[in-house]
């Protein structure tokens, strides 16, 4: 009985490393996202603190209080900045997401095209052992019947 071989298993092989590849681009995707919002949890802090500060000291020179206010207003830009950087990452992130679905599919696919041809292969393995078991049987029973009239 021959071995079952897949005609598609290195199509299938590359589909699975493929999609290795873009599981292990989503997972640094979302770690990026995630410290990318640490950053701006951070920034706000900043500002916020910087806010309570200023507002906490009632006798604040000029140059003091231009100086908080400069770094505010740089405070809130690098806010901006930030959040324009995480809806950047969370774009590719979504991309991602998209690229790895369709891995999985080709990949589920192609799976279930090998568990089809198995199955297959499975049926005609079992048509070609019951047609040998059928012969083998059939020879038995001439043999038999053939000693059976020599008997008699």
């Amino acid at each position: 009985m021959k071995k079952f071989k897949y005609s598609l298993e290195k199509v299938l092989d590359f589909k699975t490393d493929e999609e290795r590849v873009r599981i292990e681009k989503f997972a640094k995707l979302r770690i990026k996202v995630e410290e990318e919002k640490e950053r701006l949890i951070e920034l706000n802090n900043l500002l916020q603190n910087n806010y309570t500060e200023l507002n906490k000291n009632d006798n604040i020179d000029g140059t003091t209080f231009k100086n908080s206010y400069s770094y505010i207003y740089v405070l809130q830009e690098k806010i901006n900045h930030q959040e324009k950087a995480i809806q950047n990452y969370k774009n590719k992130l979504e991309a991602s997401r998209v690229e790895l679905i369709s891995a999985q599919k080709e990949r589920k696919t192609l799976e279930i095209l090998k568990e089809k041809a198995h199955l297959e292969y499975k049926t005609e393995m079992d048509k070609e052992e019951q047609k040998i078991n059928d012969e083998l049987g059939l020879y038995a029973f001439l043999r038999n019947s053939n000693n059976s009239i020599r008997e008699v």
